[in-house]
Formats: C-alpha cells, sequence, structure tokens
C-alpha cells in the first residue's frame, strides 16, 4: 500500500511541476521595422538590443506584416571580396564590308592591362584576328599579329564571353581586327573587363563597457575583469596601452562557463577564448564568436612592471537580413527563444540582389511581450495543460487501484 502511495504521489508531483514551469520557458519581444521607402529587396539591420537577446542565433526571429503574414529572409553574407563585370562604355565597333570588323575600347585609367573580355552571339565560325595599342588613335603598335577566335554556344543563353588575351601594356587605346574575307563579320554585344570590389567591416561599437584592472602579484600578472550591461556578441577588441618602454607580453581572454553538478549544484569554470600577444601600444584583435556578459583578460607579467591599461573597446559585426518588403505595408520582427529554424523557399540567391548601395532599414525600440500578451494569443493553452494532468492523474490512480483490489483479492 506504502509503495502505490509513494507511487502516486510521485507522479502528481511531476506533473504538478510540469504545469508550474511549462509557461516560463522562452522570452518574446518584438521591435516594428521604421518605414520602407519603396518595394523591393531590403536590408534589415538588427539592432544591439536584439543582438543582445539572440546573439548569433538568427533562428529565433520573425517577420510579419500587418496583415500577420510571415515574411521569408535570409541572413545577409557579405563577403571580403566581390568580382564582377564591368561594360566597357567606349566601346565602338566598325564593319568594313567584305574586309574585316574593328573593336576599339579605351583604357580611360590608363592603367595596365594585359586583357578584354569580349561578349558575342552564338556562333561556329572561327576567325582570325590582330590586336594594336595606341596613344592618339593615330599611330598603332602591333600587340597579337595571329590571334584565332573559335565561335561557340550556350544552350540556355543568345551569347558567350570570350577572353582575349595580349601583352601587358598602358596603351590608352586598344583596338582588335578581326577578318571577315571568309565569313559574315561576329555579333559583338559588348566589351568589358572584371573588377575585384573589396568590402570593408562596418564595425558597431558594443555600449554599457565598465572594467578593473587587478595586479596579482603572486601569480606574476595582471587581470582586467569586463563586464557589460547586457550580455552581448563580441567579435573585435582594442586594448589601448600607455607604456613608453617597449614590452612583449603573453596574454589570455577568457569567459566564465557555467554547469551543473550532481544534486542541481551550480558551478563555474574560466574557458579560454584565445590567446595573443601584446607588444604594441594598440592591440587590435578578432575574436571567435563569443556571446558573453563578462570576461577577464589576464597579462603575464612575468617579472616585469605591471602594464597601464588607457582603454578597451568592444565591437560586433552587424548581422543583417533580406527580405522583400512593401513601401505599402508595415512590417514587425518578432523573437521567440524558443523557435526552430524556418525553412523559407527563398535561397542564397537573394545575398546578391541586395545591392550593396541600398539603404539599411533600422528597427524601432525592442518590446518585451509580458505574460497578459501572451495568454491572450494562446487562450486555451493552459486549459489544454490542465486537462492533460487531470487525465494523467486519473489513469495513475485507475491503474493503481487495479492493481490494489488485485492485491487483496491474493
Amino acid at each position: 500500500m506504502q509503495s502505490f502511495t509513494s507511487i502516486f504521489k510521485q507522479a502528481f508531483n511531476i506533473l504538478f511541476f510540469i504545469s508550474l514551469t511549462f509557461p516560463l520557458f522562452g522570452q518574446q519581444y518584438k521591435a516594428q521595422l521604421k518605414p520602407i521607402g519603396k518595394t523591393d529587396i531590403q536590408t534589415i539591420r538588427l539592432s544591439q538590443e536584439v543582438r543582445s537577446i539572440i546573439g548569433y542565433q538568427t533562428d529565433f526571429i520573425r517577420i510579419k506584416n500587418d496583415a500577420h503574414t510571415e515574411i521569408s529572409y535570409v541572413v545577409k553574407e557579405v563577403p571580403s571580396e566581390e568580382v564582377f563585370f564591368v561594360i566597357d562604355t567606349t566601346m565602338k565597333k566598325t564593319i568594313l564590308p567584305d574586309s574585316c570588323t574593328q573593336v576599339t575600347v579605351e583604357n580611360k585609367g590608363k592603367t595596365l592591362q594585359d586583357k578584354l573580355y569580349l561578349q558575342i552571339a552564338n556562333t561556329l565560325v572561327r576567325k582570325n584576328y590582330k590586336i594594336e595599342g595606341s596613344y592618339n588613335l593615330e599611330d598603332w603598335y602591333s600587340l597579337v599579329d595571329d590571334g584565332q577566335l573559335k565561335g561557340t554556344y550556350k544552350e540556355k543563353h543568345h551569347a558567350f564571353e570570350k577572353k582575349i588575351d595580349y601583352p601587358l601594356n598602358d596603351y590608352r587605346y586598344i583596338r582588335i581586327t578581326f577578318d571577315d574575307r571568309e565569313s559574315a563579320p561576329f555579333n559583338i554585344l559588348t566589351a568589358g573587363h572584371y573588377q575585384r570590389y573589396t568590402y570593408g567591416k562596418s564595425w558597431q561599437k558594443v555600449p554599457g563597457v565598465s572594467y578593473q584592472v587587478y595586479h596579482d602579484k603572486a601569480n606574476k600578472k595582471s587581470v582586467v575583469r569586463v563586464h557589460f550591461d547586457k550580455r552581448q556578441a563580441i567579435d573585435r577588441i582594442q586594448l589601448h596601452i600607455d607604456s613608453l618602454m617597449p614590452f612583449r607580453r603573453s596574454a589570455t581572454i577568457l569567459k566564465t562557463v557555467s554547469f551543473k553538478e550532481k544534486k542541481r549544484v551550480k558551478s563555474a569554470t574560466k574557458q579560454e577564448i584565445t590567446h595573443f600577444t601584446l607588444e604594441n601600444a594598440v592591440a587590435d584583435l578578432l575574436l571567435p564568436a563569443t556571446f558573453v556578459d563578462s570576461l577577464d583578460i589576464q597579462i603575464h607579467n612575468l617579472d616585469s612592471e605591471p602594464l597601464q591599461i588607457d582603454s578597451i573597446s568592444f565591437y560586433q559585426y552587424p548581422i543583417d537580413l533580406v527580405a522583400y518588403l512593401g513601401a505599402d505595408r508595415t512590417y514587425t520582427l518578432f523573437i521567440d527563444t524558443t523557435a526552430q529554424a524556418p525553412h523559407y523557399d527563398y535561397t542564397d540567391d537573394m545575398n546578391f540582389k541586395a545591392k550593396r548601395e541600398s539603404s539599411v532599414i533600422e528597427l524601432e525600440a525592442l518590446q518585451m511581450l509580458d505574460s497578459v500578451t501572451k495568454e491572450k494569443e494562446k487562450p486555451y493553452g493552459k486549459i489544454v495543460l490542465w486537462v492533460s494532468i487531470i487525465v494523467g492523474v486519473l489513469v495513475v490512480f485507475y491503474f493503481g487501484s487495479s492493481l490494489l483490489r488485485d492485491m487483496k483479492k491474493e
């Protein structure tokens, strides 16, 4: 009898504990997007308020319009550099009847060059060509005298691209002459070159930073204990050292990691983020993705005097979302820390369609959704939960009673 009573009490306690803790898991927030200028693919900049909640986890984010329709988005990936085709608007094409086709382009920047790309309408014709260079369009100098271009075609495109190589030069004008004596001229659409564009990092300074410096003489090290007002994503750190003498010190950045031992006893330990060498008045260091509310910087002094820390700055690289938004709608960004990653049919091609020069849409102030709002959004959640608890208790009681009757019969 005592065994059944014990089992019954344990089952009831577990179900009751679940009922109390269920509504406490997760946090929900919202922030309205500032007005949209035009209907197009837009870039949405996540504020530092948002970053202090999600860190690097964009899975928690949903975007909805004023009709409560969920909007697809992708995380914008900004490459360190990009190569793209630039059409040469100076191209001049001259067709001489039954003789040749001449393509002339101008090197306005007067840079060193050794190649040109032509886009030609599909063809299977093979042609000979020669290349010349000039500074004034009057005196021409030979670069290539026996070139040959073999035509080709693309099944899903009306034109193909061909690279024309020639010796490195600084001529202002380049002229390519194709021999048309054996066939009709090529249909040359454009000429141009590929340009490499390097992106600069757009760092955001982390606010609400305070720190204290402790000198541990016994262990010959200094500890800089840093605290943030809110948990922050940290990608970069700058230390400014005030020292007239040259120095070289090893240093380590640590974060506090909490874990649970047996019997629900919480403990904490220091975990290394990275280590580096201090040897300049300004130390500029990139960190692996770090999401913390505090960290320690340990500087190993050995037998030297401690360094004077003048200032410390922390930075994070912003996260942008890319979505198709309409100017006639208002949009709200929601955060639910229990949400799973969304699966949209948008692909990473959206990243390429987000123009570099397009404006960035900012967020209004972040608002936390209180418990009253949550209950209104899900009015039947608690009812279903309590019904499930009652059913569970009745099932346990029923089987326990049956077991008790069987035991008495025996």
